[in-house]
């Protein structure tokens, strides 16, 4: 976390350290894939027993705001605040990198509090899993995908429903066109 933090200083979004594979794949990580729209960080999907949480806004992690871990990982990687939050969001899933950034006091457990859509508050003390147990999914268009992906099913995964926006849709196509009759237009995408 040291070292990202001296490449975030060059500040222009390019300059980042290469961590190694296992940083990036831990043997373990959270059941849950939160996400960043605008300022709020949802929980996009969830894994076996917190699939209430799908679709809640995450209000702590740990003992910090959304906000301050927004903070955190911008002191990660250089360039916009938007970039930050998205390029450095896999630490979000890797409780040992939580605990690095000193946003939690284990790497054992973390604990969540989040706001349902209904009002409600919850908060829960959650435990990493294997990663064998956590469906790969691509990001992150997946990661919107309003439908069960690959093995989420058979593991017991929830995902956060609705339609995703225009350019999170079709994750599995690498170039699509969706024709955009109000507009008068024709919408093209490369994703590679």
């Amino acid at each position: 976390m040291a070292l990202a933090r001296v490449a975030a200083q060059f500040d222009n979004g390019h300059d980042s350290l290469d961590l190694a594979a296992s940083s990036l794949r831990p043997a373990v990580r959270l059941p849950l894939r939160m996400v960043w729209i605008d300022d709020r960080l949802l929980v996009a999907r969830a894994g076996p027993g917190l699939a209430d949480l799908a679709g809640c806004e995450v209000r702590r992690v740990g003992r910090f705001r959304a906000s301050q871990i927004a903070d955190r990982l911008a002191a990660l990687q250089g360039g916009l605040r938007a970039h930050a939050r998205w390029n450095m969001g896999w630490v979000l899933h890797n409780q040992a990198m939580l605990k690095a950034l000193g946003v939690a006091p284990s790497a054992a457990r973390i604990s969540l509090e989040v706001e349902c859509p209904d009002g409600r508050v919850r908060r829960r003390e959650i435990a990493a899993m294997p990663a064998a147990e956590v469906p790969p999914i691509p990001f992150p268009a997946g990661w919107w995908s309003p439908k069960k992906l690959g093995t989420e099913a058979g593991l017991g995964w929830r995902a956060i429903g609705g339609l995703p926006p225009l350019y999170l849709q079709q994750p599995e196509r690498l170039f699509r066109t969706a024709e955009l009759p109000a507009l008068g237009a024709l919408y093209v995408q490369f994703r590679q």
